[in-house]
């Protein structure tokens, strides 16, 4: 019984600062929204949207690493969510790909001014089952910073391979956060190879 009670007590004391930390984050959240929404009462429009800013931007550092949108698309974005999707997965041999992903949930650091975040990434080609057929790490590697907390970006993957015989593949990438090392999550985005040249 004094090992069981043990065991409870260590375990209580090992979850308590993921707890403590979940309880701060939800207070922080929640006395953000509740001054957006004070100020809001008050006609503050501009103090009202910067609460809510703050707290959208305490929330976001709640999400865990993620993709929302992944597109192939026809040329470089002139911004975020500024692209024009491609109307087919399909490409002929050796033509490039360009990939539109909005990463979110990356952590964010302020040093003095300046907020920081970084991510890499990883390529996987996989066949249609999954089955590895070549890659390569660190395919993408950026830092980013700037004087206010950006929750959101966009990346732009630049892909060419050459020599694949015509077929069904996996375009797999493991996106990594750099300043979160335990957080990473895996997209995959089928397309074609075809026979014309």
């Amino acid at each position: 019984m004094t090992r069981m009670l043990m065991f409870a007590a260590l375990l209580v004391v090992g979850l308590w600062p993921v707890f403590a930390r979940e309880v701060r984050a939800e207070d922080e959240i929640v006395t953000a929204l509740e001054d957006a929404r004070e100020a809001w009462r008050a006609g503050d429009a501009l103090r009202a949207y910067e609460a809510a800013y703050d707290a959208m931007v305490r929330l976001f550092q709640e999400i865990p690493l993620q993709v929302r949108t992944i597109a192939f698309v026809t040329g470089e974005p002139a911004g975020y969510g500024m692209y024009e999707p491609r109307p087919d997965n399909r490409f002929r041999p050796g033509e490039r790909m360009l990939l539109y992903l909005e990463p979110l949930g990356y952590r964010i650091v302020q040093r003095d001014d300046m907020y920081e975040y970084g991510l890499s990434a990883d390529l996987l080609l996989l066949t249609p089952d999954g089955r590895v057929l070549g890659g390569q790490e660190n395919f993408f590697h950026q830092n980013f910073s700037g004087h206010v907390p950006a929750t959101q970006t966009y990346l732009v993957f630049n892909v060419e391979l050459t020599g694949l015989p015509a077929g069904a593949y996996q375009l797999a990438f493991v996106i990594h956060d750099l300043y979160s090392p335990d957080q990473s999550t895996r997209v995959r985005v089928p397309m074609i190879v075809t026979d014309a040249q």
